[in-house]
């Protein structure tokens, strides 16, 4: 299970944390499929950590655990992450000045996590965007009005309710088929506005629902089926924004992101 902490939590535990090389999580079950087949399909969206000069991450203490494992965070917005950033600059001046926000990719993140899974000191996070996690718990209050708080990254996705069968669209790299799991779901609503426009009666049928990401990557450890590897991870607009910005740096100053398959 991939845990958030409340962001005034965050920034609370990394104005005081300390710095520790690179390393260390917490739970992360051993994968079923071929690693680099997992990585990959990961490895298309781009996240954001704070780190020191030396590329060490920025760890923060979790309030809600006094004793608990210390927290090194990984941001799905560079916008994000960039703030928090700069409130560490503000109120802990000498943190401030060597702190960064460096990209990487999930895949990456996932690898660190794996390579560290017996470590119990310190645990990784992965920090949505508040305006994802409102639109997850929106369509989880219209099922049920009961339900209060998703804790997790949300992913969006279509499905025709009439044959229960998963959206899919045809990749722009070689039109094979492939299941999109979008991390806006202004995305998955933009695909959803143009089958009203072009196919009126499978719309009437399409609905949007939302999983979490710690359910994706689950299923991606435990299965093999053909369906699985059509999994795609859309990475939101500000990341891809982001990723096509990469395309233009000299070669030895990108990161290790991918850009995703669509």
């Amino acid at each position: 299970m991939i845990n958030l902490l409340t962001r005034s939590g965050i920034v609370a535990g990394l104005i005081g944390g300390a710095l520790v090389g690179p390393s260390l999580l917490k739970t992360v079950p051993a994968i079923a499929l071929p690693e680099q087949e997992v990585l990959k399909q990961l490895g298309g969206v781009p996240v954001f950590t704070l780190t020191n000069a030396q590329g060490s991450p920025i760890l923060a203490s979790n309030p809600q655990q006094k004793n608990g494992p210390q927290i090194a965070s990984f941001f799905l917005s560079q916008k994000e992450a960039q703030a928090v950033l700069g409130q560490i600059k503000t109120k802990n001046a000498a943190l401030g000045k060597t702190a960064r926000v460096t990209p990487t990719s999930l895949g990456k993140a996932f690898e660190i996590a794996r390579q560290n899974k017996d470590k119990k000191d310190v645990a990784f996070q992965f920090v949505p965007t508040q305006q994802e996690v409102s639109a997850a718990e929106t369509l989880l209050r219209a099922k049920n009005p009961k339900f209060k708080q998703f804790n997790d990254v949300p992913l969006f996705y279509a499905v025709d309710t009439k044959s229960k069968g998963l959206l899919s669209i045809s990749s722009k790299q070689n039109n094979a088929r492939i299941i999109p799991l979008y991390s806006s779901k202004q995305d998955i609503q933009g695909i959803v506005d143009q089958l009203k426009q072009k196919k009126p009666q499978l719309a009437a049928t399409t609905q949007i629902q939302v999983t979490s990401l710690s359910q994706v990557v689950a299923s991606m450890l435990k299965e093999n089926g053909p369906e699985i590897k059509q999994l795609t991870l859309i990475p939101s607009p500000e990341a891809r924004a982001f990723l096509s910005t990469l395309q233009k740096a000299p070669n030895n100053q990108r990161p290790a992101v991918a850009p995703a398959k669509r």
